[in-house]
């Protein structure tokens, strides 16, 4: 997976956040605003999707029950990824502001390619799990999950002492 980050990370950092790399604290700044924008687009369409279907339908109140199969999917996905961005936000705010030398030990392309593949992960669990849902073959949610957990292992392993980004760049 770095292989995939040190290749394409500044390529998947500009398209998806408009820049390459972090190196000060204006940057740091910018980019938990700019990411906590495009977790709150995100949830938000998904609440409003699951809205707007809970009125068209008539199923206004939420009886997981009686709704129907798209309404429980989308509420999972919602669930799910307010799950998962509570647990990556806080990893990664203290990534990014609990030590100054992260960015030079993990490096800042490195960073918020983190970031962008946490953003594409949560959209490819979204289509995995209508997919899913469709299809009733469960493991096409598998791969947007597991890159959403495997960022937020990468984290807390840090977090805990263990500098996998380096020993991850070095055996790759």
């Amino acid at each position: 997976m770095f292989s995939v980050l040190s290749v394409l990370g500044e390529d998947l950092n500009r398209t998806i956040f408009g820049r390459k790399h972090i190196d000060n604290e204006s940057d740091k700044l910018w980019l938990i605003k700019t990411l906590g924008l495009w977790l709150s687009l995100y949830l938000f369409a998904l609440a409003g999707t699951i809205m707007v279907l809970r009125v068209t339908t008539g199923k206004s109140t939420p009886a997981s029950n009686n709704d129907p199969v798209y309404i429980k999917t989308l509420n999972q996905i919602l669930t799910n990824t307010i799950e998962q961005a509570i647990i990556f936000g806080g990893l990664y705010a203290a990534l990014l502001f609990n030590d100054s030398t992260s960015l030079k030990k993990i490096g800042g392309v490195k960073v918020l390619a983190l970031a962008s593949i946490f953003v594409v992960g949560r959209v490819a669990f979204a289509i995995g799990y209508i997919l899913a849902g469709i299809t009733k073959i469960s493991t096409l949610r598998v791969f947007g999950f597991a890159t959403g957990f495997t960022i937020n292992a990468l984290m807390v392993s840090y977090h805990l002492g263990y500098n996998v980004f380096n020993h991850i760049s070095q055996n790759i």
